[in-house]
């Protein structure tokens, strides 16, 4: 991750590019995509300041030109794929899908006991019971000793305990793994996976992730879901190379990820992905097995991937109708009672 002065440098950088740079305007839509400053850079063209995941193309021409050619960018639709095998055959031969629903709820938490404990607290007083929480737990050994919780488990995976997390491939699959397992002898039906800085605020969040689930028909929700393939997130180029029978990329966040079970467990059984970093890996995993992937876009912006772009107090996102809060670090905390 950046330090202070390179964060300084880089946000100065962007400044400076989108001051002196022009708008951005989707070649097909017409609609703006931001401030940005194209610069040729040793036969490559270097696109300085926009923040939108855009793709470029070239731009049809309406009478050949012999001494121009236009190059454009645009964005990639709201990610919204049918069903396809073998997801289809799975769904219709699982043992789940006439069970009453049950959510089961994993926290990932690294933070000292009392910390975790007050974390939990909060979940139960929002309405998930106690006994449907499981906490993963990725600090140090001796604090995992001291977390009081019913349902636990240690994340020895040094994938999980990455530095330079996107760079790293930081990978959330141990997890996966060992929720599978305790899933074996349970009877949930969905799992919503949160981070210890994702709050709860409305009563039972859960019941209003699986109702957004059944109304939309998804298999798999996610907060901040886009397609990114062919474009100039970051994620994709610096991925690698990946044989994919659906060629679609997606890329999600890495927190509030709300699955049926049935997805879950076979994106956990099927390792093709595994070494991508884990914000492309899960929701890329799930759609290319033929799930239906769906975005959040009416709870985005209460979840989001750093404090300073979090506009919300928790007060004031609970009346605008949030379900939880993203991230609540040490700078905020849940809503008055």
């Amino acid at each position: 991750m950046l330090n202070g002065p390179l964060k300084l440098l880089r946000s100065l950088v962007l400044s400076v590019a989108r001051l002196l740079g022009g708008e951005i305007r989707d070649c097909r839509t017409g609609a703006s995509l931001g401030r940005g400053l194209l610069l040729p850079w040793r036969g490559k063209i270097l696109l300085i300041g926009v923040d939108e995941t855009v793709a470029p193309v070239i731009v049809p021409q309406a009478r050949i030109t012999y001494w121009k050619q236009e190059i454009g960018f645009t964005r990639h639709a709201e990610p919204d794929f049918p069903r396809a095998e073998p997801a289809i055959s799975l769904l219709k031969s699982s043992p789940y899908a006439g069970m009453p629903s049950r959510v089961m709820l994993v926290i990932l938490d690294h933070r000292m006991p009392d910390e975790v404990s007050a974390t939990i607290r909060q979940w139960i007083r929002h309405g998930i019971p106690e006994e449907d929480i499981l906490l993963a737990y990725g600090g140090s050994r001796a604090g995992f000793e001291g977390v009081s919780a019913a349902n636990i488990f240690f994340v020895s995976d040094p994938r999980l305990r990455t530095s330079d997390h996107q760079r790293e491939a930081q990978s959330y699959r141990a997890i996966f793994s060992e929720v599978c397992e305790r899933l074996k002898s349970s009877v949930f039906t969905h799992i919503l996976f949160v981070e210890y800085d994702h709050i709860p605020l409305a009563r039972d969040p859960a019941a209003n992730y699986l109702k957004a689930l059944v109304a939309r028909d998804a298999d798999v929700l996610c907060h901040k879901l886009r397609r990114i393939d062919s474009t100039i997130h970051p994620h994709w180029p610096g991925s690698p190379p990946a044989s994919l029978r659906r060629p679609e990329i997606l890329s999600m966040m890495g927190t509030g990820h709300f699955w049926k079970r049935e997805a879950w467990e076979a994106v956990s059984g099927s390792d093709s992905l595994a070494s991508w970093y884990l914000e492309i890996d899960l929701p890329t995993s799930a759609h290319e097995l033929g799930f239906r992937v769906l975005g959040l876009p009416e709870q985005d912006r209460f979840v989001v991937n750093l404090t300073e772009n979090l506009s919300f107090s928790a007060d004031d996102a609970l009346a605008a109708g949030a379900w939880t809060l993203h991230p609540v670090k040490k700078t905020a905390g849940p809503p008055a009672q």
